[in-house]
């Protein structure tokens, strides 16, 4: 589920945090950075839940409809748009054991059912649904109807965001990435069961790679603080910003010990995250040093790349 990308944005954070208190054990530290990790695919299987939830909502909101003494037709018409639309049924057909194996969902049913309620009812009221053609064809544009709830309206819903960040998920850093993968997974989608991701993309590598860097970047800090510093021509280490600081040194152990990370990818990489996370200016300055140090520890024999780390396309 989690691409590299996301886990050294994962573990910037979780490095970052523990600059700011350091007293705590670090192996606390990387327990949280963890729990962090599987909190966010808890969110991910949530979602994929609640969508199912919504269409089978809209089943027993026709039911009740049907039974009034005066049906509205037309009501029943636009349910029948969301419950009988296929790629909204195979969310509702996921088996609730393998979204949540443990047998414990995230949130109370009871705490959830008004905001599926109040979902469905948005949907149903929409102007996209009066206009939605159910008979589309290819049936691949039916899939519209889903990514219209995803987009328009589970992404907006601040009882969802409320929710969330009641359980330490940071919803402006998780929640569009986690919607994301759900409407990729959509796009996707041909026939079958919805395919649930797995928590890392690789099972052994991916947890193998956050604990090198966490532990790694954090315990040999003053070194590579100062190697950074021995590049610094009249600039101290204190005027750099913390977090332009601690990227540089992530990379600076990606060089050194992932040795399957080719120097260009942990270079690219890093450059891309301070687009987000540092100023225009930090980005060109962040480069540039990464970019001597790279030639610097390669020239010294420090960097001892193998298997995959040998490639530099």
């Amino acid at each position: 589920m989690f691409s590299r990308r996301v886990l050294r944005i994962k573990a910037l954070h979780a490095i970052y945090a523990y600059r700011k208190n350091p007293d705590i054990p670090v192996e606390k530290a990387f327990a949280q950075l963890r729990d962090s990790i599987l909190a966010v695919h808890e969110m991910y299987r949530f979602y994929l839940f609640l969508i199912g939830q919504i269409h089978e909502k809209s089943g027993k909101l026709i039911e009740e409809k049907k039974q009034r003494k005066f049906p509205k037709p037309d009501d029943i018409a636009l349910l029948e748009k969301i419950w009988q639309n296929p790629f909204m049924k195979v969310f509702a057909d996921i088996p609730t054991e393998k979204l949540f194996p443990k047998k414990s969902l995230p949130f109370n049913l009871d705490d959830i059912a008004d905001t599926v309620h109040k979902i469905t009812i948005e949907l149903f009221q929409s102007e996209f649904l009066k206009t939605f053609n159910p008979h589309a064809l290819p049936i691949s544009k039916l899939k519209e109807l889903p990514e219209f709830l995803i987009k328009e309206i589970i992404y907006e819903n601040e009882y969802l965001h409320t929710l969330f960040d009641k359980k330490n998920i940071h919803f402006q850093d998780t929640e569009y990435y986690v919607l994301e993968l759900i409407l990729k997974g959509l796009h996707f989608y041909t026939s079958g069961e919805f395919p649930i991701l797995p928590v890392y993309r690789d099972e052994k590598e991916d947890p193998e790679f956050l604990e090198i860097l966490f532990y790694k970047t954090i315990l040999n800090e003053k070194e590579i603080q100062q190697y950074i510093k021995s590049f610094l021509e009249n600039w101290e280490l204190d005027r750099l910003a913390e977090t332009d600081l601690v990227l540089m040194e992530m990379c600076i152990t990606e060089f050194v010990y992932l040795k399957e990370i080719p120097i260009k990818a942990s270079l690219n990489e890093y450059i891309e995250i301070s687009k987000e996370y540092s100023t225009p200016n930090s980005r060109i300055f962040i480069n540039g040093i990464l970019d001597k140090i790279s030639k610097d520890l390669t020239a010294k024999g420090k960097i001892k790349k193998e298997g995959k780390g040998l490639k530099e396309e």
